[in-house]
C-alpha cells in the first residue's frame, strides 16, 4: 500500500511497483488519517465492535479483501457503523442476521452480481438504499445499475468524498426519494 494524495490499494503487482488497471485509488482526505489500524485477516462476514443505533448501518460488500477492509474502515472512521462481506451469499447471511440501512456493492462478485444480490436484498428489506461500487465504467453499465434499483453508480477508482456525499444524500430524512438522481 502507498500513501501520498491517494490511498491506492494494489490488486496486482507487475514487480516494478506501478499499479495495474485493476487498482482501487481512494482518494485521501484531510477528514480521515494517513495510517490505517485496521486488518487484512480472513473472509466472510465482519461487524463492527462499537455498534450505536443512531449510525447508519452500511453493508459493503467487496471481493477483494483489502479494499472491502480499507473501505470499512474509513467509514467506521466517520461514524458509520459498518458490516462487511466478500461475497453475496455471505452479505445475505449478514442481512438475515441484522437490518442494513444502505448497501455498497461490487457489481462484480465470485458467487453471483450485485444486481441478483440487491434483488435479493430488496426482497427482505424493501426501503433499502443502495450503491454500486464497480470498475464497469460505461454509461450502459450505470444504467444497468439504475434498472437493477442501484440508487447510485460509482466506479473505480473510488472517490471517497464522492461516496461520503451520496451516503449523506441518502441519509437524508428531507430527500426521501434520491434514486431520481443521476447514477
Amino acid at each position: 500500500m502507498r500513501l501520498n494524495r491517494q490511498l491506492c490499494i494494489k490488486n496486482s503487482d507487475d514487480s516494478n511497483g506501478h499499479f495495474g488497471p485493476d487498482t482501487t485509488v481512494l482518494e485521501r482526505s484531510d477528514d480521515f488519517p494517513a495510517t490505517w489500524n485496521g486488518n487484512a485477516e480472513g473472509n466472510g462476514v465482519e461487524t463492527s465492535s462499537s455498534a450505536a443505533a443512531s449510525r447508519t448501518r452500511i453493508l459493503v460488500v467487496e471481493d477483494h479483501d483489502e479494499t472491502r477492509e480499507v473501505l470499512a474502515n474509513l467509514l467506521r472512521h466517520i461514524g458509520h457503523e459498518v458490516v462487511a462481506a466478500g461475497s453475496a451469499g455471505d452479505a445475505l447471511k449478514a442481512m438475515g442476521a441484522t437490518k442494513v440501512d444502505i448497501l455498497v456493492s461490487d457489481i462484480g462478485l465470485p458467487d453471483g452480481s450485485g444486481y441478483a444480490l440487491l434483488a435479493q436484498a430488496r426482497q427482505a428489506q424493501p426501503a433499502l438504499r443502495a450503491i454500486a461500487l464497480t470498475g464497469f465504467t460505461t454509461s450502459q453499465d450505470a444504467k444497468f445499475s439504475r434498472e437493477a434499483g442501484f440508487d447510485f453508480h460509482l466506479t473505480k477508482p473510488l472517490d471517497f468524498h464522492e461516496l461520503r456525499t451520496l451516503l449523506a444524500q441518502l441519509t437524508d430524512p428531507s430527500r426521501p426519494d434520491s434514486s431520481t438522481e443521476p447514477a
